[in-house]
């Protein structure tokens, strides 16, 4: 290994200033540095300038960069390994979620912003007075619990310090926006007891798309988050922190018409899709030593409230009138104790949580009625995981994961379509139609038979019910469901030192996502379905040369999943995107994350990574699910590369560059050609100049230097098959808006692009 020998040269050693540092985990709990950290972890320190943090400016662009991660439709969140927040995801509204525009129960990659876990429309994702975000793939439920089957996204804020300081940043871009506005105070109340920190930021993202019909900008996105923290720190080690946000997020849409791209970004969509999000949430953190070093008591209390709204164009059209309005309402109030043993012989902790999880998710639609669905769901759990040392170079971990669920679970809608009814008329009408002038010019001859009189008087009262608007039958639906999971979580792990700077480890840990229970989205048929599974196994290196400067990893994994939640079109065919949630799959995942980070010299810095992905449905228990076998999930690339530099000219002035690859891949596990979408090639830099003598910086910023057309998803199908669907309704129900008779009802379907070439020129003065 060359570069290992490079960074072993005894000149080299000496040299502090090229040591990348120690990096502490706090995701998992177990305040171990990333060389004793277990499994796939990656790290980023938004402050670095030199780093893979880059030109970006928000978790969603870090997630260009990472291997096996990607965003999904723009800001909508991350995929991890193929897994994006909500599942195997069918469209911009239609997850596997009873939650439409907010975070939900069943999500299987959480996020949590200084122990509060937000939803990706809640934020605040911006970089401004970030300390760290670390990306954690593959199940974390034996730590973390409900909501990390598929990993996790941990932010810490900066926290207060006994010293006064202050920093602020204004940024202005290109494309109608890209600007910002950002400070953050901080400094000691009580001397070395009881320190403050207020931090504010304020975003105008760029706009790619525009809005033809409505003649305004697409994609808008006002981003604006308030931060305010609060630390005591005790003589004899105790130390309590409080932690509150409040953020505010009003977006676009991230969708353009299929049949305008590549060559024009627009959107014809009658309203126009937004996205409002007011989130607050606080959480406080303390830890208290019991009388000896190596024992302390941790709490953590979390309370967090989103309200969220959204309009969404069901048509995606110009056509007025199939507006969808979404609504939800959530809470969550949880408290976690931890009591942690740090000894020679031991290193560990064991705790107790509870959550309550409580939501509200309303659909309004003038077409398909209203639906409200409501949930008290109540989380307890037992969970621990320790090391023991077998010998000086051999440690064993063992983990566990006791935890039990009771999910109330109610649903009311009204008006709703009753397609099951609509169909077998609307196949009568056509078998009738045709006969129609035959058997009424019978009847006035006088030769009608009674069977076909009976067929005439049929096809009258058919016809009588299109002209009354009575043709399209509606219902009301009430259900109830109380449902209760427990499960044993086990987790075990072997590591060894190979030498002091080399370590190997493996685990092998189940993960875990509740059942539940609902009704579905458009005709609100009910389901329920069971708890789904996985077995993980993750064999892995990590490397840190003697002298620091060079750091590598590598993890291999492979993820058995059993009862597979899928989501599937309800009994006797598919409704629109209307789908229930079923266990009827099996599947597997397998692949390599590699990343490198190596301080060539006291100006270069190069770093790097490398992701390879296979995932398969390999069973199914249901005759809809079966032609999937073989079929790869959802936004699940084989292949991801990143690489990158940094160089320092000494003189103020600095120049960083990255690259990433990423292969192509579906956005339906139908694995249907449309939906599929291309491999792209993103390229970044940023050129930064320190002002000599003072604490000023100037930051000049291009994301997507080459200004490459790409997509980040695809939802072509369904949407034109909701168009011809919506034509067919208006045919048959005069009570439906007029105007989706009189315009043009076809529809390209939709895909959502990434941004285009953005730059951005960024101020920051520290006091």
């Amino acid at each position: 290994m060359p570069l290992v020998g490079m960074a072993q040269e005894p000149e080299e050693e000496t040299d502090p200033s090229l040591d990348l540092g120690t990096i502490t985990i706090t995701g998992q709990k177990s305040r171990r540095s990333l060389a004793e950290t277990d499994g796939s972890v990656t790290v980023v320190f938004p402050g670095e300038n030199d780093g893979t943090a880059g030109a970006a400016d928000n978790i969603f662009g870090v997630a260009e960069r990472l291997a096996n991660v990607m965003p999904f439709a723009a800001s909508s969140g991350v995929a991890i390994r193929g897994i994006g927040q909500t599942g195997f995801a069918s469209g911009p509204t239609f997850g596997q979620t009873s939650y439409l525009v907010t975070r939900g129960p069943g999500d299987l990659v959480a996020t949590y912003v200084d122990g509060i876990p937000v939803s990706v429309y809640a934020g605040p994702f911006g970089f401004w007075d970030v300390d760290q975000v670390e990306v954690l793939r593959g199940a974390q439920s034996t730590v973390l619990g409900r909501g990390s089957l598929g990993g996790a996204i941990v932010v810490e804020n900066a926290d207060p310090t006994f010293t006064t300081e202050a920093a602020g940043q204004l940024k202005a871009g290109t494309n109608r926006g890209g600007l910002g506005t950002s400070f953050s105070v901080s400094g000691p109340i009580l001397e070395d007891r009881f320190a403050y920190r207020v931090a504010f930021d304020r975003q105008v993202g760029p706009s790619f798309i525009e809005n033809v019909t409505r003649n305004t900008n697409g994609d808008r996105q006002e981003l604006l988050s308030r931060r305010v923290k609060f630390l005591y720190a005790e003589e004899r080690g105790a130390e309590v922190e409080l932690s509150t946000f409040f953020s505010e997020t009003n977006v676009g849409t991230h969708y353009v018409d299929a049949g305008a791209w590549p060559d024009r970004r627009v959107t014809r969509a009658d309203p126009n899709t937004d996205l409002e999000n007011h989130a607050t949430g606080a959480s406080l953190r303390g830890s208290w030593p019991l009388g000896r070093p190596s024992l302390s008591l941790e709490s953590a209390t979390v309370w967090v409230k989103e309200d969220a709204e959204s309009r969404f164009d069901v048509d995606q059209t110009e056509i007025p009138g199939d507006i969808a309005n979404f609504k939800d309402n959530i809470r969550t109030l949880s408290q976690e104790l931890r009591l942690r043993y740090a000894g020679e012989n031991f290193n560990g902790f064991i705790g107790a949580y509870f959550e309550d999880f409580q939501g509200k998710g309303d659909t309004k639609s003038g077409i398909f009625g209203e639906k409200t669905i409501k949930q008290d769901i109540q989380t307890t759990a037992l969970f621990g995981e320790g090391k023991w040392p077998l010998s000086k170079k051999m440690d064993l971990t063992i983990g566990m994961r006791v935890e039990q669920e009771n999910n109330k679970t109610s649903v009311n809608a009204s008006n709703i379509v009753n397609f099951t009814k609509l169909g077998s008329d609307s196949a009568r009408l056509q078998q009738l139609a045709p006969k129609g002038q035959e058997l009424a010019a019978k009847r006035a001859a006088g030769t009608i038979t009674q069977a076909e009189l009976a067929e005439l008087v049929d096809l009258g009262t058919l016809s009588g019910r299109i002209q009354n608007g009575t043709f399209i039958e509606r219902k009301n639906v009430d259900e109830k469901f109380n449902k209760k999971f427990s499960v044993f979580l086990p987790k075990i792990g072997l590591s060894y030192k190979v030498s002091p700077e080399t370590r190997v480890y493996s685990t092998v840990q189940r993960g875990y996502r509740a059942g539940g229970a609902g009704t579905s989205l458009v005709s609100a048929i009910p389901f329920e379905y069971d708890p789904e599974r996985t077995w993980n196994v993750d064999l892995g290196v990590r490397h840190s040369s003697a002298d620091g400067r060079l750091r590598l990893s590598s993890n291999l994994f492979y993820v058995d999943w059993q009862d597979q939640q899928l989501q599937v079109p309800p009994p006797g065919g598919a409704i629109l995107p209307d789908l229930i949630s079923v266990n009827a799959g099996r599947s597997k995942s397998y692949g390599l994350e590699f990343e490198a980070d190596y301080q060539a010299s006291e100006r270069l810095r190069l770093f790097g990574s490398l992701g390879l992905l296979r995932t398969e449905i390999t069973e199914s228990t249901d005759e809809r699910v079966k032609e999937w076998i073989g079929n790869s999930f959802t936004m699940a690339p084989n292949t991801t590369i990143s690489a990158g530099w940094s160089y320092d000219f000494g003189n103020g002035l600095d120049f960083s560059m990255a690259a990433n690859w990423r292969d192509h891949f579906f956005s339906d596990i139908q694995n249907t050609s449309t939906e599929e979408v291309d491999s792209r090639l993103l390229v970044d830099m940023g050129v930064g100049y320190q002002f000599p003598n003072r604490d000023l910086r100037l930051d000049l910023k291009v994301a997507n230097v080459l200004n490459q057309k790409y997509l980040n998803y695809s939802y072509i199908t369904t949407v034109k098959g909701v168009a011809s669907r919506l034509a067919g309704l208006a045919q048959v129900d005069p009570a439906l808006s007029r105007s989706l008779l009189t315009l043009p009802t076809e529809s390209n379907g939709i895909v959502s692009p990434g941004n285009g070439r953005a730059v951005s020129l960024a101020l920051t003065a520290r006091f």
